[in-house]
């Protein structure tokens, strides 16, 4: 399987990599990071719906849809996600192994991360809402989310580990109700979080003997 490192990609072509990457079908994993704060939407949610568009352009918040599902979901700057293409197959065996690989990574790391077993209450707005099965969590909060889509030929999982605290005003890109602060932070829980190289290959480690 093929692994790429993209340190600060943008949101827009980080979402439209892994478009082309569930397209193409080829087993992948990319580990990047965020280039600027963002704000991503599950693909059945709108940004003119969802978001003050124009405030984010003010704030320099970057936004785009997900090819996977779930609700909306905040990227601090610097925060690291992986992004994995593989063939078809039992989507909660696939999301399973990749839970293990994380919580794996981040216990080398010094994060008591375990893998939720709560099961999903249903849709929400904001991915933060809750952990629901086979996310990344400490002590019940999210710390890693898990998102995935299955088409006839690859399924594409999109994981987003929060290494830094989301700034208060990104809550201000969003319409409507305030978004719940459901999620931990590397940072919060270990002021010395680790850097996107180091992590990069932690990650790398596990997802290539798992």
């Amino acid at each position: 399987m093929a692994f790429s490192l993209e340190p600060r990609v943008s949101c827009r072509e980080s979402m439209k990599r892994d478009r082309e990457a569930l397209e193409a079908a080829t087993p992948s994993i990319r580990i990047y990071s965020w280039k600027n704060p963002s704000v991503t939407l599950g693909y059945s949610q709108s940004p003119d719906s969802e978001l003050n568009t124009s405030e984010c352009d003010r704030l320099g918040i970057e936004y785009s849809a997900r090819p996977t599902g779930g609700g909306i979901l905040f990227h601090a700057e610097d925060d690291v996600a992986v992004s994995l293409v593989l063939p078809p197959g039992d989507s909660r065996r696939l999301l399973r192994t990749t839970a293990e690989n994380l919580r794996r990574a981040l216990l080398r790391v010094g994060i008591p991360a375990e893998v939720s077993s709560e099961k999903g209450r249903g849709f929400s707005r904001f991915c933060a809402t809750y952990p629901t099965t086979h996310e990344i969590t400490v002590g019940g909060r999210k710390i890693c989310g898990i998102s995935q889509r299955k088409t006839r030929n690859a399924v594409l999982q999109q994981c987003a580990i929060f290494v830094n605290d989301i700034p208060g005003w990104m809550a201000r890109s969003v319409k409507g109700n305030r978004p719940p602060s459901g999620t931990l932070s590397l940072k919060s829980l270990n002021s010395l979080a680790p850097s996107f190289h180091d992590l990069a290959g932690l990650l790398i480690s596990h997802f290539s003997t798992h």
